[in-house]
């Protein structure tokens, strides 16, 4: 029988500005074990960084908040951005990416953007290792769902969508959090369903 499902990220702060992004990925020939090499910082200046992968094969997601400028990111050469939100209103850019291309083991990957950097410490980037199964490659499926934007909100939720039994959803939130530490985060849900 058909199904839908959606997703809803929420975050809560206790200043004015609030707002974010949820890109929902679902992502099929991932290994069932998912224990990858994460990377995050929120003191680089540039909104990029290095991350040395476990595997072959795998595809890197992440976020970034640039939360002290509205110009969108500039991707460097090793990078796809799924959202790429200007929130003008408040003053902060959103994004979340994946890897252009998949990794080799132990050879170091920069991802994110080479603009807009920042010097006042509101610059935040966080990234995860997504494992594929022996023998399997990596691919993301066309029920994603649509990338959800917000402003002037704490949450976000995706229109209803049906993954294949055995998906990997990679769920990428970026929440401008309305107080003084915006921060990025990044989460992954192996889908079991028989339906």
């Amino acid at each position: 029988m058909p199904f839908g499902l959606t997703v809803t990220a929420a975050w809560t702060g206790a200043a004015s500005a609030n707002g974010g992004t949820l890109t929902v990925k679902v992502v099929t020939g991932a290994a069932a074990s998912q224990n990858g090499q994460t990377a995050s910082s929120n003191t680089v200046t540039t909104p990029q960084l290095a991350i040395t992968p476990n595997a072959t094969g795998s595809l890197i997601y992440g976020v970034g908040g640039q939360f002290n400028d509205s110009t969108t990111f500039t991707a460097n050469a090793s990078t796809t951005f799924s959202a790429n939100f200007a929130d003008t209103v408040n003053n902060v850019c959103y994004g979340t990416f994946r890897s252009t291309g998949t990794t080799t083991s132990g050879t170091p990957v920069t991802l994110g953007a080479t603009l807009p950097t920042e010097t006042s410490g509101l610059l935040n980037i966080a990234m995860a290792e997504i494992l594929a199964a022996a023998g399997a490659a990596l691919a993301e499926h066309a029920s994603s769902p649509a990338v959800v934007s917000v402003t002037g909100a704490e949450s976000a939720t995706t229109a209803p969508f049906q993954p294949p039994p055995g998906s990997l959803i990679v769920v990428q939130v970026t929440p401008n959090g309305t107080g003084g530490t915006p921060e990025t985060d990044r989460k992954s849900t192996r889908l079991n369903s028989s339906h």
